[in-house]
């Protein structure tokens, strides 16, 4: 071999030595397996504008990921209806999470608002991932997610967390003058600010996660078997801060908790509204109130504000409009015929102090006059926003949203009511009826 091929030679083989070194052939065995763990999608709530304009929750993502992975964010699209706008679908290949959020809803008003959207993602195998937010068919979010980590939106648990203490055997009545301070808490909260979907200030009741509400059965169902009749104490945290001592209180109690207490499992039903009661008696004061968990809250979108009630409201017929339009042909007994409907109102908020938010007025209920017999029901339709401020008075106009229907009798120039049903957010509906009027039929 002459000194060419050797200096060839030895030069082949310190490529591929480099070449071994630094790129190797990708072991299949490394990759992640498929995951195979449960997500969970939905839209959490209506309309968020009074949250975020005043949060200013623009372009809003926020994340926290621990054993698992839960993300808020917000979409805009048409005001109405505000309920059940979106189809969501999400997949995970390796290390990215795909998200698609569809607006299947109605545009039914002239008006946009923000809507959060709150997913969970379960027992995810690996630490960091890629999450992709596609909306209208463009990209609108791209973000990093890390296990234990959370980002610096306003849903982080250092934020608001409730806590029951390490040693499950005290009772609300062991330890309610004890110090803050002094109380061992559990590592992990029983629920954080990502559980809660809804938060109604006023009178400090909330929804939370379904995935939550099964946490919370699970862990106090085996405080049960050690606390009895006297309360699960937890202490409520804001911003690093422990803020005041609570209970978990058994329904069938007839033990008067010693601080502010949630009854679980609560007394409503599906879905589930938990409410926190203000102490008996004058031996623990009232803390429900304090700024830092008005702050914590406000700044996730999930807080209804100190918000009048139905109470403050006041409802005028200014007209009310009924016909039946029965040409070319005569309507036989209970067929469907082609009602219109148009409703004229002043509608007024008497509080000096407080808003009246989120009021719907979803349908009315016509009935004779003389003997109160149901004649039928009639979904509306309107452009109003369902806001009114302190002292504010709008005028309103209602339409049937459909004109077809089935009515239980004939009903040319009878007198009728108009049963008229108002909602606040998902808080009891209230009812107003009009004068008698008559019920008008063209041939």
């Amino acid at each position: 071999m002459n000194g060419r091929s050797l200096s060839a030679l030895i030069l082949f083989i310190l490529i591929a030595s480099f070449a071994c070194d630094h790129f190797t052939v990708k072991d299949e065995s490394t990759q992640p397996d498929p995951w195979d763990g449960e997500a969970l999608l939905y839209q959490a709530g209506g309309c968020q504008a009074a949250s975020f304009y005043k949060t200013a929750l623009v372009d809003s993502f926020s994340y926290q990921f621990g054993d698992d992975l839960i993300l808020d964010f917000f979409v805009s699209s048409n005001c109405c209806p505000d309920t059940n706008r979106f189809e969501l679908f999400s997949s995970v290949d390796e290390d990215t999470i795909a998200i698609t959020v569809v607006d299947t809803a109605q545009h039914l008003c002239h008006c946009t608002c923000p809507y959060r959207i709150h997913t969970e993602f379960i027992d995810l195998p690996l630490d960091e991932y890629t999450v992709v937010v596609n909306y209208y068919g463009e990209v609108a979010y791209l973000e990093e997610v890390q296990r234990g980590f959370s980002s610096t939106g306003p849903r982080a648990d250092s934020d608001l967390a409730l806590y029951l203490l390490a040693v499950d055997t005290l009772n609300a009545y062991h330890v309610v003058d004890q110090p803050l301070g002094d109380l061992e808490l559990r590592a992990d909260p029983i629920l954080s600010i990502t559980d809660i979907t809804h938060y109604e200030w006023s009178g400090h009741s909330f929804t939370v996660t379904a995935a939550a509400y099964e946490r919370m059965e699970d862990v106090l169902g085996e405080y049960a078997n050690h606390i009895g009749l006297r309360g699960a104490p937890f202490v409520i945290t804001a911003g690093g801060e422990r803020i005041y001592l609570g209970a978990f209180w058994n329904p069938v109690s007839s033990i008067p908790p010693p601080c502010p207490a949630i009854t679980f499992p609560p007394l409503t039903e599906a879905p589930a509204i938990l409410l926190i009661a203000e102490p008996w008696g004058d031996t623990y004061p009232d803390l429900r109130s304090d700024p830092r968990i008005y702050e914590a809250l406000n700044a996730t979108g999930v807080l209804s504000d100190n918000e009048a009630t139905l109470q403050s409201l006041e409802v005028q017929f200014l007209g009310v409009e009924l016909w039946l339009d029965l040409m070319p042909w005569v309507v036989p007994h209970d067929s469907v015929v082609r009602l219109y409907c148009g409703i004229d109102l002043e509608v007024s908020n008497t509080s000096a102090t407080d808003s009246l938010k989120g009021l719907t007025v979803p349908d009315c209920d016509v009935e004779l006059s003389s003997t109160g017999e149901f004649v039928a029901r009639i979904f509306l339709t309107t452009e109003w926003d369902g806001i009114l401020a302190p002292g504010e008075t709008d005028r309103v106009r209602l339409t049937a949203a459909d004109t077809l229907h089935v009515l239980a009798q004939p009903l040319c120039d009878a007198d009728v009511t108009v049963d008229l049903h108002v909602n606040q957010s998902w808080q009891t509906q209230w009812s107003f009826e009009s004068d008698p009027v008559e019920f008008m039929c063209t041939y």
